[in-house]
């Protein structure tokens, strides 16, 4: 078993750790403890990456021209379709719905088993318990968002606080809202790693997983333009956090905390949202 740690910026960043047969891993954010059985498939691979292959891309646009394809509300012009007339906590549940939805959609098409990650938000004032952090995770946690793989099935984590500090701080959250729309599909895509077993293996780099995850929440991004629901704007803004959480220069790509560089993590991001291709995100061949 292997600990894997990275600090970025102001946000630190945990993956956790890989066994030969369990899959204790949290990963994007906190350390891990404890293990929880992996949720299973119905078919055996040596390589659990191999399962990205089978998968059905996502749904092909309809329209010949690049996005934006729908308006917004005219007092509300540069939002994320699903964010007009939502909350913030209401625009945070859409969206890991639909990353589940998206996601359990092409399991259970390809035949395995899936089960959607649970989705905790963290609201000021309040805090949440994980078996892959030793006390009290509060809104306004230093570690921000994170996925535990031991709280069965698969846990999100959403600091409501953090999230504000860290993406919009004197605005409000629509001007961000793609970006935490990439936030929620990257831990999604950290879960679909978890139940397919790619957590688990023991060849895989912090690296690969993370800029794995990246891609996968590409994929799900171009699903969204393919639904006609992008704005002028969302996808850049998903680039320019990607950039910006991207690991600070010097970092080993062999570092057992490495996430990728700022150029890796957004041009991993954009390879998903290219082609909507699970099968592209596969980082062994």
């Amino acid at each position: 078993m292997r600990w894997i740690a990275s600090g970025i910026g102001a946000l630190m960043i945990l993956v956790g750790a890989h066994d030969e047969s369990l899959a204790s891993v949290q990963s994007s954010v906190g350390p891990a403890a404890g293990t929880s059985p992996r949720p299973g498939s119905s078919r055996a691979s040596t390589n659990p990456e191999q399962t990205l292959s089978v998968l059905q891309s996502a749904a092909k646009a309809t329209i010949a021209k690049p996005p934006p394809t729908r308006s917004c509300p005219p007092d509300d012009p540069n939002c994320f379709t699903p964010s007009a007339g939502r909350t913030l906590s209401g625009f945070l549940r859409w969206t890991s719905a639909d990353v589940n939805q998206f996601w359990g959609k092409r399991m259970r098409a390809a035949g395995f088993r899936w089960v959607a990650a649970r989705s905790t938000q963290i609201a000021a004032g309040n805090t949440a318990r994980s078996k892959c952090l030793a006390g009290p995770v509060a809104a306004a946690t230093p570690i921000g968002p994170f996925y535990c793989d031991a709280d069965g099935p698969g846990a999100v984590y959403l600091p409501l606080s953090w999230l504000k500090q860290f993406l919009f701080p004197r605005s409000e959250f629509r001007t961000r809202d793609f970006a935490l729309a990439y936030i929620v599909a990257h831990e999604g895509g950290h879960h679909l790693q978890h139940v397919t077993g790619i957590l688990a293996n023991p060849k895989l780099t912090s690296l690969q997983i993370e800029l794995q995850a990246d891609c996968l929440a590409g994929v799900w991004a171009y699903s969204t333009w393919a639904r006609q629901l992008l704005e002028p704007g969302d996808i850049e803004e998903a680039v320019r956090l990607a950039r910006r959480i991207g690991d600070v220069p010097g970092t080993p790509s062999n570092d057992p905390s490495a996430h990728g560089s700022p150029r890796q993590r957004a041009a991993w991001f954009r390879r998903g949202y290219g082609t909507g291709d699970p099968d592209r995100c596969r980082t062994q061949r």
